[in-house]
């Protein structure tokens, strides 16, 4: 999930979909909807790709943050904490 605001409303009229890019600049296609009830946006058919793409694990931070790219885009940065150890890898472009 990523915060409603994130995605403005003119975006979500043209768009159903946001494209995630990482440092070697490949972009994972994920399509979204709007969660009425808290207006949260929820990541759905895609999402899962890129996850097992990146080794996501349970606990895993993803922050999202909104690029200039064409559609709505975001570059994402992953903070994976292993065995008490903290690193960051950055999935940088998605």
């Amino acid at each position: 999930m990523i915060p409603g605001s994130m995605i403005t409303e003119e975006e979500e009229l043209k768009h159903d979909n946001v494209i995630l890019w990482t440092s070697k600049e490949r972009g994972w296609l994920v399509h979204f909807q709007r969660n009425n009830a808290s207006g949260q946006i929820n990541l759905t058919t895609g999402w899962i790709h890129s996850a097992e793409d990146h080794d996501l694990q349970l606990g895993d931070l993803c922050v999202f943050q909104k690029i200039k790219k064409p559609g709505i885009s975001f570059r994402v940065f992953i903070f994976s904490i292993t065995e008490g150890e903290s690193s960051s890898r950055k999935f940088s472009v998605y």
